[in-house]
């Protein structure tokens, strides 16, 4: 398959300072400005792109969420064994069928060292690059 870039979450969320619906697609509810600069691009170009989620691991960009307050290691996030078991489950895309591991390269977009061991974990054996940021950042 194809290349798969995985673009952390966000701690700033739509619901901080504003009235948002309870639930809305991950896309639109992290709105830190890095985030979406990818997820422009990534939208921009035809993509294919998952979040990787403190709280509930690797998501669909129009996966529905929640508020929550969780980084990857702390108290209440997803263990890495959960994430491994994420790559290796059968997703839709785009009428068909795929794993995560069936994707490679993988693609590692805006994470921290801590995010970014959790996805060399998550993909043994795998090609795990380090997106660089500056393809899609907007420089004033």
């Amino acid at each position: 398959m194809s290349d798969l870039y995985v673009v952390s979450c966000s701690a700033k969320k739509v619901w901080e300072g504003h009235r948002a619906k309870p639930y809305l697609p991950a896309k639109q509810a992290y709105v830190g400005k890095t985030f979406q600069e990818f997820r422009r691009y990534a939208e921009a170009k035809g993509l294919k792109w998952e979040i990787l989620s403190g709280k509930y691991g690797f998501i669909e960009p129009d996966h529905p969420i929640g508020w929550y307050d969780v980084y990857l290691g702390s108290l209440g996030s997803i263990d890495a064994e959960s994430l491994l078991a994420q790559t290796v489950q059968l997703r839709l895309y785009r009428g068909r069928y795929f794993r995560l591991v069936d994707f490679n390269p993988i693609w590692v977009v805006n994470c921290d060292p801590v995010y970014s061991q959790y996805l060399q974990n998550a993909f043994p054996g795998k090609d795990v690059r380090e997106f660089d940021r500056r393809e899609f950042t907007q420089t004033a």
